[in-house]
């Protein structure tokens, strides 16, 4: 059976004849690729470059050790005192610059309070926890005790502006309608106050800084019953960190135990009083 065969139809363009694209077009072409490629190279020489600073460091850090931890310590003091807790008083001094007025003392109580262990500096925190009819309550208490094995670990921040006179208080809570302070202390009780290493703030929101307490650096007062205040000179907006413990150098028995709220009257426990500075308006 013999087959029949069609032309297809064939469009206008496949008759006409092929031309060249224009040479400008070809050398522009040409300078794009070239573009790409040397976009690329770059690249690859970048990535090139970070891996092996990369590993510079890493390798570093092994042969020669890790960074001191005290300039560590340094750089950490420094981003949390400029970062985390500005200055709010900007130019003030200015505004209070002629002024003769006089303002009153601040009451201050610790913000945060710790306890340790003469065998392990690890911070553990008491709280006074109360079971009511719609769950658990904690109020606003803090717990001070002091014995031959545990001290007792106080932060305040500074207030107010131009209120850096400033004197650590030791009184005992009075027991009263609204407050009872539960308070078990010895007369003869001598309490030793040291500086510890740190002017960061201790906050369980910050790393580890509420874990363990700071190394001592001094001793800065010895308070009892009949001596009860230390005067030091408090730079607002800045903390001053404590640690309360018994004297090593006593003979005497000593334990102080009580809670202390910083609303309670009259005014009692563990605090500071700020008063403003002799030359503020001077």
């Amino acid at each position: 059976m013999q087959g029949h065969y069609r032309l297809l139809e064939s469009s206008e363009d496949a008759n006409e004849p092929y031309e060249d694209p224009p040479v400008s077009s070809r050398i522009r072409k040409r300078h794009d690729e070239r573009g790409s490629d040397k976009i690329f190279f770059c690249a690859c020489i970048a990535t090139l470059c970070t891996t092996a600073i990369s590993m510079a460091l890493i390798l570093s850090s092994f042969l020669y050790g890790f960074p001191d931890s005290r300039s560590s310590t340094a750089r950490l003091r420094v981003s949390r005192e400029t970062f985390r807790r500005p200055s709010v008083y900007i130019n003030l001094e200015k505004v209070l610059a002629k002024h003769n007025s006089t303002f009153p003392p601040l009451f201050n109580f610790p913000q945060m309070v710790y306890q340790i262990s003469s065998r392990n500096r690890r911070m553990t925190e008491d709280d006074r926890g109360l079971v009511t009819h719609i769950g658990v309550v904690y109020p606003d208490d803090r717990h001070i005790y002091i014995s031959p094995k545990i001290s007792t670990i106080v932060q305040f921040r500074h207030l107010d502006y131009g209120m850096e006179n400033c004197s650590l208080i030791y009184t005992v809570p009075l027991l009263t309608s609204k407050f009872n302070p539960n308070a078990i202390v010895l007369n003869s009780s001598i309490i030793d106050v040291w500086a510890l290493d740190t002017v960061v703030e201790i906050s369980r929101h910050i790393g580890d800084t509420w874990k363990y307490a700071p190394k001592r650096t001094k001793k800065l007062a010895t308070l009892s019953m009949s001596n009860n205040s230390y005067s030091f000179h408090c730079r607002s907006n800045e903390f001053s960190t404590f640690e309360l413990s018994c004297s090593s150098s006593a003979t005497s028995l000593c334990q102080v135990d009580f809670w202390q709220d910083q609303r309670a009257t009259p005014i009692g426990g563990i605090h500071i009083v700020q008063r403003q500075n002799d030359n503020l308006g001077k």
